[in-house]
């Protein structure tokens, strides 16, 4: 009972509500500050960050052979960072989310993230609140960071911004199971033990409206924008260990329960959500590899199933009962090759890293026994290409990508793709 009543609770925080959080971790941060004693804090003038893509895309997909080219605007991230106080800093991020470009889904639902897969007109740029949170340093080991923020999990957080990877994209399995840079309502902590950094957060949990066959638990987060509707709570854990100066290893953990902001759960029953992924990093010189290998599942998600049958829609499908992916990427950076001398330390090119990466991912590794499996949803992607680093501010990025369904026929999606990319 009491399980269903923590999903029930229909618990707003408004936008409004929101602002007023900023304000009140400003004014905590300066009594934090003057609480900690000594001199008066020598504050730092605050610090503008940002990124912005933009792509476009040639495609050549037996799924929708009628699809035609784009010019995508994905992304602009401005921040504003301002550190008061050695041991105090605060971050404000915002995101202007563009149409993105297509995917599998979109030719299945005909809806086209960018307008162009049954030529309606593209949709315009939304507005999400990235992370704006206070982070307290109340000793040299020891992190302590409260708001909007974003999740300890997976390889993607801190190598989210254009010159952070390789390809135009961030991982598939990353970005098409999981929200991607995943942000959520919280505190965080953060230990640093020598060899081990160890990571832990309390959040919001997920929107069990946003679950689908297609993207998993995707679209289940809450941007924050709006409302958010924080009746249940999440639990994340990460560990990291620098095995080498080159070399580390992580394991993350999410388990929460998510309810629904559209009453889409039968017999008000909360959905236990559950998701383990373990990653590596090798940066050796010119040489950088990562590899991620994920697999997650809900529990008690047939109440969710049954307000969608029986006859579910695209939009509306049934989430997979469990979902894994795995994708590794190297990149071999080969402009001190043909630049001798040095000549590439004063060229306006930094680097050109050549690239590739290979993917599995599949939002119904194993499907409810209420809906059948659609091997569409079992997909491998194989990228190559290069990537160009214009002085530390700016990278160009060609790349042709080949993607196959697990369907018997008409299961090829190739995209080429000219990608521009900015972070200061």
């Amino acid at each position: 009972m009491a399980g269903n009543a923590m999903c029930t609770t229909d618990t707003r925080c408004p936008l409004s509500v929101r602002v007023c959080l900023a304000a009140a971790l400003l004014i905590f941060q300066t009594l934090a500050a003057r609480a900690m004693g000594g001199d008066e804090p020598a504050a730092t003038p605050p610090r503008l960050t940002g990124a912005a893509r933009l792509n476009y895309f040639g495609y050549s997909w037996q799924t929708a052979p009628r699809l035609r080219n784009a010019l995508v605007f994905e992304e602009l991230t401005l921040g504003l960072e301002w550190q008061s106080d050695p041991r105090i800093s605060f971050v404000c991020e915002m995101e202007v989310r563009g149409a993105g470009a297509v995917s599998t889904a979109d030719v299945v639902t005909g809806s086209g993230n960018s307008g162009i897969v049954a030529g309606n007109t593209a949709q315009g740029p939304s507005l999400a609140i990235g992370e704006i949170a206070v982070t307290v340093r109340p000793a040299s080991w020891l992190h302590l960071r409260a708001g909007h923020l974003v999740l300890p999990f997976g390889l993607l957080p801190g190598r989210d911004k254009p010159l952070e990877y390789a390809t135009i994209s961030p991982s598939a399995v990353e970005e098409n199971l999981l929200p991607g840079t995943w942000h959520e309502i919280g505190v965080y902590a953060a230990a640093d033990l020598g060899q081990f950094t160890v990571h832990g957060a309390v959040v919001s949990g997920l929107d069990a409206a946003g679950f689908s066959s297609h993207a998993w638990i995707r679209d289940g987060h809450q941007s924050g924008t709006g409302s958010v509707h924080a009746a249940s709570l999440a639990y994340v854990c990460r560990a990291e260990c620098h095995i080498h100066d080159n070399l580390s290893a992580g394991l993350s953990v999410y388990y929460g329960k998510a309810g629904s902001s559209k009453s889409a759960l039968a017999h008000n029953t909360a959905i236990d959500v559950g998701i383990a992924e373990a990653d590596a990093e090798i940066q050796h010189g010119p040489l950088r590899l990562r590899a991620l290998l994920l697999y997650g599942t809900l529990e008690h998600a047939e109440s969710l199933a049954d307000t969608r049958q029986p006859e579910p829609t695209a939009d509306n499908s049934v989430p997979g009962r469990a979902a894994a992916g795995a994708y590794c990427e190297v990149s071999y950076d080969v402009l001190p090759h043909l630049c001798t001398g040095g000549a590439e330390e004063t060229s306006l090119a930094h680097a050109l890293r050549l690239f590739a990466r290979g993917e599995y991912y599949d939002s119904v590794f194993r499907s409810m026994t209420v809906a059948p499996d659609d091997p569409r949803w079992s997909r491998h992607e194989f990228a190559a290409g290069c990537a160009l680093q214009l002085l530390d501010a700016a990278v160009v990025k060609l790349e042709y990508r080949l993607r196959r369904l697990g369907l018997d026929s008409r299961n090829t999606e190739n995209t080429f793709g000219v990608g521009l990319g900015v972070q200061f």
